[in-house]
Parts: structure tokens; C-alpha cells; sequence
């Protein structure tokens, strides 16, 4: 066997052939020649020399804009101890009154009252909805604790939630504290939520539930997500939940945009979905992963992940297909048989992204639109054969049971203390008539 050497110059100037067809020995002296450690030391001197030049570069950039930096804030502090001995001295020589009225551009306007109602209120909506749209995660503030009776009440009420990464905490709005009419406003925008705080099991932050989007993910199992659980009980429960689940539960059910895991969707009944009654847009995660049960134990894993669109006809955008079909026919299906005046959401998917390296490169490589699905390199007929053996839109009475008795349980049959070993509760079957899915 035999081959052309072809030498390319560091250049970039076209390849050079000796013209001369060298065999598989010959060749391999060649290898042998650039195995010597000499060369080997040479390669490794010109790559390190590299580094240190490209690591000197970035050295300097950054001492640059640091030093562009400290002359911005400096200039800026100058500008602004300029503009505060203006107005001091306007305000000064000639009052508060006079200075607001005569400033140009003006920066107070005192005469809003004057504006007609409707122009008002339309203010203050513009105001209410200024900020951009904000994704927040729905989390458990308290677990059942591990070595505790199976009928231990829990000491917690429903899911939590914990706001975006980076975001700034503000519990109420401020335009809750400026008039009635602003306050009007924003109580159609704003929904005070059950938010994370330590020390705090009763803390509340207003959320922009008009257009902020929540999410339910993230979990091994739906039973992690104690709202899930809350409203698969009250669904087959006749007793009443305790008022302070009850209550945040209510405020959790007004979210209007909702992203839930795949598994998630796929193993609760489709009527849970039905108990959000303002919801306009439901979107299922879809992980990015080569099979259904891989969540978050992976090093991709963020507690703050983003979410990207599909391509079309990409591994991805394929899965999507299949998905949106599955929840469309399971959506439609109920409500002819049980919900008739339910108005389906818009139904929507989305690709949850990771921060590995490896898998994100994966990620990339697979949102070619023309990639054959009958390649073997793409084939995902496992993951389709899992994802179809996940769809069942059913949680068997037994464990709704087992629900019951973990999270909401009955009262004690008598009042008197008991030790925790001999604790006895009324099952559901001595307080309820049954079942109602």
C-alpha cells in the first residue's frame, strides 16, 4: 500500500507534493523522524509560547478596561456633582416651587390628578406591566422528614417559589401604596405567591402572573412537587384541605404560562391541567438527553436552567412533533368526555438547556434540520419507545391512598395522646363516600 505525501505550508499556501509515491515503510520513517523528542519538546515550546502571549494579551486588555473603567466613573462622578450644585443653587435662590416649574426638562409632574380617569388608569397599567417577562421555579420549601410515622402531618403547606437567578426580591410593587387606583391596577397584574425564605414559612412576594412563565421540572418524580400533589388529592378527596394549603394553592392556580417536565405531563391525569383555569400556555421541557430518565443527576444539571426553541425536523424538533401530537389528542380527548366548556391552552414544547460541555456540544450537533432520522447515528426509536411507555395519564387509587395519608391526613379517632407508635387516623374509607376521579 502506498500514498502521495502532501505537505502543507504554516502559511496557508497550497499543499506540495514531492512527487514521488511513497510506501507504508516509508511513511512510517517519517512518523518515526516527528516522534523524536526534540521535535516533541519544540511543539510543546511553540504551543506554551502561545499561551503566554495570548494570556499577556488578555492581561492587558482587561488592565485597559479597568483603566476605561476608572476614568468613566471618574468623569461620571465629576457630571453629577456638577448637575447637584445646579439644582441646589436653583433651589436655593429660588424654593422648591419655582425651581420644579421653570426646570427644563421638566422631572416632576404634579398635576396627574388633573388627567382624566381613564387616561390615568392607563397609566398606571403601562406602569404595572414595565418590567420584562421572568421565569420562576416552583420548589418544596419543607420535606417529610426521614424516620417519621407514615401518618405524620406534615409541617409545611404547598410548593414555593423561588425566583429567577439574579433577580431582585421586591414583595410588593410600589404601586400597591400610591393611590386606590393604582392599586386597582396592579392587583390584575400581580398575584402574591408563597416565595423561598429561610426563617419565613409565611412569606409572600407579588409575581406578574399576567405573563411570567413557571415552572414545575426539574425533579425525579411529580410526587416531589407538592402542588401536583395538593390538587391530585383535592380531586379525589371530599374532605377539604387545610386553609393555608388551600389558600396558596388558589393563588398558584391563577399562573397564565407553564412549563412542566415531559415525565411529569405524561404520568398525571390530563384534568390536573384543567385546574388552572386562566391558563393560556402550556409547554413541556423536554431534556436533551439520548433517554426519558435523565434529569438532574447529571453534570448538566442548573437549578436556573433556560429554555430554547427546536429546530424543525432536527432530533429534537422531531421529539417536539411527537409530543405536541400525544398532548393534543390527550387534551382533546378530555375535554369531550368530561370537560366540555374547558378552553384548551395553546400547547407548546421547549428544550431544556445544560451546562456540560460534552452534552451541550451534542445539543448543537443535533438541531441539523438535515440530519437523516434513518441513520443509525440518529436513530431514536429508544427514546420514543420509553417516552410512549411513560404516556399512561394515570395514577392508580392506591397510591392516591398513600397520598392522603403522607400529606393530608384524617383526624385522630379519639383526642387523647397517643405515643407515635400506636398513632391511629380515620382512613378514607370512614369519612368518605369515595372517590371522584
Amino acid at each position: 500500500m502506498a500514498g502521495i505525501l502532501r505537505v502543507h505550508s504554516v502559511e496557508g499556501e497550497d499543499a506540495r507534493e514531492l512527487g514521488h509515491d511513497f510506501g507504508m515503510d516509508e511513511l512510517g520513517e517519517i512518523d518515526l523522524f516527528h516522534a523524536q523528542d526534540w521535535m516533541r519538546a519544540e511543539r510543546i515550546a511553540r504551543r506554551d509560547a502561545l499561551v503566554r502571549k495570548q494570556e499577556d494579551e488578555r492581561k492587558a486588555f482587561e488592565e485597559k478596561q479597568a483603566a476605561e473603567r476608572a476614568t468613566l466613573l471618574g468623569e461620571e462622578s465629576w457630571v453629577h456633582e456638577e448637575y447637584t450644585l445646579q439644582i441646589a443653587r436653583q433651589i436655593k435662590d429660588n424654593g422648591i416651587d419655582k425651581t420644579r416649574k421653570h426646570m427644563v426638562p421638566a422631572y416632576t409632574f404634579t398635576r396627574f390628578g388633573e388627567l382624566p380617569n381613564e387616561l390615568q388608569l392607563r397609566i398606571w397599567s403601562m406602569a404595572a406591566r414595565s418590567n420584562k417577562p421572568r421565569t420562576h421555579f416552583l420548589v418544596e420549601d419543607a420535606d417529610i422528614p426521614d424516620g417519621l410515622p407514615l401518618y405524620y402531618p406534615r409541617s409545611h403547606d404547598t410548593s414555593t417559589i423561588l425566583p429567577e437567578k439574579d433577580e431582585e426580591t421586591n414583595d410588593f410593587p410600589v404601586l400597591l401604596h400610591v393611590c386606590q387606583a393604582s392599586r386597582m391596577v396592579v392587583l390584575k397584574v400581580y398575584t402574591p405567591m408563597p416565595r423561598v425564605a429561610p426563617n419565613h414559612p409565611d412569606a409572600m412576594q407579588y409575581l406578574n402572573t399576567l405573563y411570567d412563565r413557571f415552572y414545575i421540572g426539574g425533579q425525579d418524580s411529580w410526587t416531589d412537587h407538592q402542588l401536583l400533589v395538593d390538587i391530585l388529592i383535592r380531586l379525589n378527596s371530599t374532605r377539604p384541605l387545610p386553609k393555608t394549603v388551600q389558600d396558596n394553592m388558589e393563588r398558584l392556580l391563577k399562573i397564565r404560562f407553564l412549563l412542566v417536565d415531559f415525565h411529569v405531563f405524561a404520568a398525571l391525569p390530563v384534568k390536573i391541567w384543567a385546574e388552572f383555569e386562566q391558563l393560556e400556555k402550556f409547554t413541556i421541557v423536554m431534556y436533551p438527553y439520548d433517554e426519558t430518565g435523565e434529569w438532574e443527576n447529571t453534570p448538566g444539571y442548573s437549578p436556573f436552567p433556560e429554555f430554547v426553541n427546536v429546530t424543525q425536523r432536527s432530533k429534537y424538533g422531531r421529539r417536539a412533533e411527537w409530543i405536541l401530537k400525544s398532548a393534543r389528542e390527550s387534551f382533546e380527548a378530555v375535554k369531550r368526555s368530561d370537560i366540555p366548556k374547558w378552553t384548551i391552552p395553546q400547547l407548546d414544547t421547549v428544550l431544556r438547556t445544560i451546562e456540560d460541555n460534552d452534552l451541550a456540544g451534542n445539543l448543537e450537533d443535533s438541531s441539523d434540520p438535515n440530519s437523516d432520522p434513518e441513520d443509525e447515528e440518529n436513530d431514536d426509536s429508544r427514546w420514543y419507545q420509553q417516552a410512549a411507555r411513560l404516556l399512561v395519564h394515570d395514577v392508580p387509587r392506591t397510591n392516591i391512598k398513600q397520598l392522603k395519608k403522607v400529606h393530608h391526613p384524617s383526624e385522630f379517632k379519639t383526642r387523647e395522646s397517643k405515643p407515635s407508635s400506636s398513632l391511629e387516623y380515620v382512613g378514607d374509607s370512614e369519612t368518605e363516600a369515595g372517590v371522584l376521579v
